[in-house]
């Protein structure tokens, strides 16, 4: 007796046109991956700044504003660190083969208790650390890594945090670039303000606050254990 056939069988046009659509699929994850990784490129290029500094200067030419400028770096900065952010995000969620494997294994060592742990204070000031010195971009990848199972909302409310301390720092140097060292000065706090401008996004300045707070708790810690191994004295 002849079966009939199952539902869950494909038809031809079925499998043809899942046979057409993989090659796009395919194109339209390398588009994704490239748009991640150049927006990570843009945010260490030195366009990121050039481009958030030439606004910052036409704005002062047209208002004679400080405030206008701080307003406008600010906001400028926040769009850029977060369409770059969320580009991330969505590189870092795609499929891409041996990428995402790489990804998947650097969490799995990132999350089974094997990486260096570190204080809540701590992590504060590496990712404010990693944000200014680094871009949003790269906090988001590192919660993303050290997450067991990141989720799309976790990842986009990294990526908005981190964008917002980039954006307020930026905005506070472009205020204080335009004009309002002079305030600052009045009140006793110029050469606050001048240190402020001079290292509140110098990756060199952050690089050396992430090496003391990453690397004090590992020199501890390590000591620590040197102890605790250490045969008991006669």
């Amino acid at each position: 007796m002849e079966q009939a056939p199952t539902a869950d069988v494909m038809d031809p046009p079925e499998i043809a046109a899942g046979e057409a659509g993989a090659p796009r699929n395919r194109w339209a994850m390398g588009l994704l991956g490239g748009s991640a990784l150049l927006a990570l490129a843009f945010e260490q290029s030195p366009a990121n700044e050039a481009l958030r500094t030439a606004l910052g200067l036409s704005v002062l030419d047209w208002t004679s504003s400080a405030l206008a400028v701080g307003l406008v770096v600010l906001a400028i900065t926040f769009v850029i660190e977060l369409v770059s952010s969320v580009l991330i995000v969505a590189g870092l969620r795609g499929e891409f083969g041996s990428f995402s494997r790489l990804v998947d294994r650097a969490r799995t060592k990132a999350t089974d208790g094997t990486a260096n742990p570190s204080s809540r204070l701590g992590s504060v000031l590496t990712d404010v650390g990693i944000a200014l010195g680094l871009g949003a971009g790269l906090v988001v990848v590192r919660h993303h890594l050290r997450t067991r199972e990141p989720g799309l909302r976790n990842d986009l409310l990294v990526a908005i945090k981190a964008s917002v301390v980039v954006a307020v720092v930026s905005g506070l140097i472009g205020l204080l670039a335009a004009g309002g060292i002079e305030h600052a000065d009045a009140v006793g706090l110029g050469r606050e303000a001048e240190l402020f401008v001079q290292y509140a996004t110098d990756w060199r300045f952050w690089f050396g606050v992430l090496l003391l707070v990453q690397g004090i708790p590992f020199l501890r810690r390590q000591w620590a254990k040197r102890r605790r191994d250490a045969p008991p004295a006669a």
